[in-house]
């Protein structure tokens, strides 16, 4: 896979509204603050990338590999991130309300004040990972697994989990809001 500088990814980004990014190898890239709003990124290797501040509202990102980026303060609302590797990122007080992260892998990651409100994260892995104080009002966490993750101060009001959803020990999701629903 081709390896871009953060230069020739803007440039091709300007000529294109097709954004040709899908695929690319683009692990470590500097894209902070890079504006990459609805751009087609799925499949696209970018472990280790710095997305500080970046904007990628509505930005397809199925099967992303995004392996301890740096996502702090990204605004992904409404992006589709379907089976994404978001193992150890740095996504604290990142804007993920309304995206799909069905499917994600995101152990131990760092969304410490994250918005993930309305968030689709069925069937995702959380375990381990530092939810302290995020917003995830109205998420979808039917099968999802947060064992051992630290959900202190965390808003669960209104977020759905079933049967398959996996807690801590001892934690008591409806006393932070969540609702057990069938299926």
């Amino acid at each position: 896979m081709a390896k871009l500088t953060r230069q020739e990814i803007l440039l091709k980004l300007a000529q294109s509204s097709e954004a040709p990014l899908k695929g690319l190898d683009l692990i470590s890239a500097d894209l902070s603050s890079a504006d990459l709003m609805g751009a087609d990124l799925s499949g696209a290797k970018l472990d280790y990338c710095d997305l500080r501040n970046a904007r990628l509202s509505w930005a397809k990102m199925h099967q992303i590999n995004l392996n301890t980026a740096d996502l702090r303060g990204a605004v992904l609302s409404g992006a589709d991130m379907r089976e994404a590797k978001l193992v150890d990122a740095k996504l604290d007080k990142a804007d993920l309300n309304n995206a799909n992260l069905s499917s994600a892998d995101l152990n131990g990651a760092f969304l410490r004040g994250v918005k993930m409100g309305f968030a689709n994260l069925k069937a995702a892995n959380l375990s381990y990972a530092d939810l302290r104080e995020a917003n995830l009002m109205g998420a979808d966490l039917r099968g999802a697994d947060l064992y051992g993750a630290e959900l202190t101060g965390t808003n669960l009001k209104s977020a759905k989990y079933d049967r398959e959803t996996r807690w801590s020990k001892g934690f008591d999701p409806e006393t932070f809001g969540a609702a057990q629903v069938n299926s």
